[in-house]
């Protein structure tokens, strides 16, 4: 059918292959649609990623948003665990578990996420202090600028709180001994 298709004359409609066999070999064509739509966004990411990020502000701001996601995450996730009933995540199906999954299914892979994002909190803040802000000597700080700085300074921490609490709610013994390997 194959040979048929590629041999036949020219249709007055658009030449599209036939789905049959852009699917060929699966045994369930819609799984092998959203793995081959997942793997696209994967795709679409890395892309973007590696050609939009030239500089080191740029990079600064994508792991700040990493880490600003991931710590609304965690605060939801919290109070998600503590009123015990699917409200904020309600896409989780079963009964409510005893260990905290957040928009996770898997409360491990949950707690993996948490770990992988402090690893890189804690990284960011260490590369962060040793670069030296930007202080101007001789300028006149006001305390606005003075609480501005020290907000600054000390809301990335509490966000790695907050994503420190969500790991160790999840129970997850392999995320807590990751996080032990790496520190």
């Amino acid at each position: 059918p194959l040979r048929q298709w590629a041999l036949a004359a020219p249709s007055e409609g658009p030449a599209t292959l036939p789905m049959r066999f852009v699917l060929l070999g699966t045994v369930s064509p819609s799984q092998t649609a959203r793995a081959l739509l997942l793997f696209l966004s994967y795709a679409g990411v890395y892309v973007l990623v590696v050609n939009l990020i030239r500089h080191r502000r740029e990079l600064d701001r994508l792991v700040r948003l990493l880490l600003c996601a991931g710590a609304v995450l965690a605060f939801l996730s919290i109070v998600d665990y503590l009123l015990r009933e699917p409200w904020l995540f309600r896409w989780r199906v079963g009964p409510v578990s005893h260990r905290l999954a957040g928009p996770f299914v898997n409360p491990d892979h949950w707690a993996s996420w948490m770990v992988m994002l402090i690893c890189l909190g804690l990284g960011y803040l260490a590369g962060r202090r040793g670069s030296g802000q930007s202080r101007r000597p001789g300028a006149l700080r006001s305390s606005l600028s003075v609480r501005e700085n020290t907000l600054r300074q000390y809301l990335p921490v509490f966000g790695l709180a907050l994503m420190a609490l969500a790991t160790l709610f999840t129970l997850s013994r392999g995320a807590l001994l990751a996080a032990l390997g790496a520190g």
